[in-house]
């Protein structure tokens, strides 16, 4: 199932809820499938993670029904907290692989500075050695060195 084709049936699952509550569940729903994108996941897996949508608007409409008191009892803990654990893993797996990318970056920024010290250090000694090694008498008549 494509992005499309899930937020169209959320919304025509939603169209008889009030028109704020309708806005704010596409609107993370919207963000859901951003946030699994940007992870590098399908549209058929962020739909498969989400769940069907009849569910959804049963469970939404059960809720909705329930007008004095929330029942915490007709949550399936169990679902949401799968999803949220896969949720979890999915960004853990992404910061570890941005910071193998960094640290292979930072490495190569290490031995190219290497390679130029070098290459600034084997000049400076081949203009010395081309140049004379002998050091200038300073004004006093030493080498500015000290015994």
């Amino acid at each position: 199932m494509t992005k499309v084709e899930y937020m169209a049936q959320l919304r025509s699952g939603l169209c008889g809820f009030d028109k704020e509550v309708r806005d704010e569940i596409i609107s993370d729903y919207e963000e859901h499938f951003d946030e699994g994108i940007a992870l590098g996941k399908s549209e058929d897996e962020i739909c498969k993670e989400l769940g069907s949508v009849e569910e959804l608007v049963e469970e939404l409409k059960e809720i909705g029904n329930k007008k004095k008191a929330f029942d915490f009892s007709s949550i399936d803990f169990d679902k949401y907290t799968e999803k949220f654990a896969k949720t979890l893993g999915s960004i853990g797996a992404a910061v570890y692989r941005g910071a193998g990318t960094v640290a292979d970056k930072a490495d190569g920024v290490v031995q190219e500075a290497t390679a130029f010290a070098k290459m600034v250090a084997k000049g400076f000694e081949e203009s010395m050695a081309a140049h004379g090694t002998k050091e200038e008498k300073s004004e006093d008549g030493t080498d500015g060195t000290q015994e």
